[in-house]
């Protein structure tokens, strides 16, 4: 409403209470996902390029479950999320005691902060069963 729009005109959003948003939808993903990457950068020698990288396609992945119309977002998806961790990644200082990962370790760095995101986000939303969408479809 602050710049003129109307609540439930246009939204990009599932609610218009940004606690409802941060704490019960999505963005909970990010609290496992980033749980996740610290256990990661803590045992592996991983360069925060391929941090960026990796949780780039972690995000990727994770916009792709809403459509399939979003794999042609792949690559600025990529961008978007890879830049999240690039910056921490980058502040991580280096260690002599840290493994170098295998190659197939690799797709769990990707797909692996994806489900213990869902996983940790689905216990820490699920006392609250809302509904999933809180304003009232747009129609055309």
């Amino acid at each position: 409403p602050l710049y003129g729009s109307h609540i439930g005109k246009a939204y990009v959003t599932a609610s218009a209470n940004y606690l409802d948003v941060v704490l019960l939808h999505s963005v909970i993903l990010f609290v496992g996902a980033y749980i996740a990457w610290a256990w990661i950068l803590a045992r592996y020698d991983i360069s925060p390029r391929m941090v960026m990288i990796l949780y780039g396609l972690t995000g990727a992945f994770m916009e792709s479950t809403a459509g399939p119309q979003h794999y042609a977002e792949f690559a600025m998806w990529t961008f978007i999320y890879g830049l999240m961790v690039w910056l921490p990644a980058r502040c991580v200082p280096s260690r002599d005691n840290l493994a170098k990962p295998l190659w197939y370790q690799y797709i769990f760095f990707v797909f692996g902060p994806m489900i213990f995101g869902v996983v940790l986000g689905g216990l820490l939303a699920s006392p609250w069963h809302h509904p999933r969408m809180h304003f009232p479809s747009i129609k055309g």
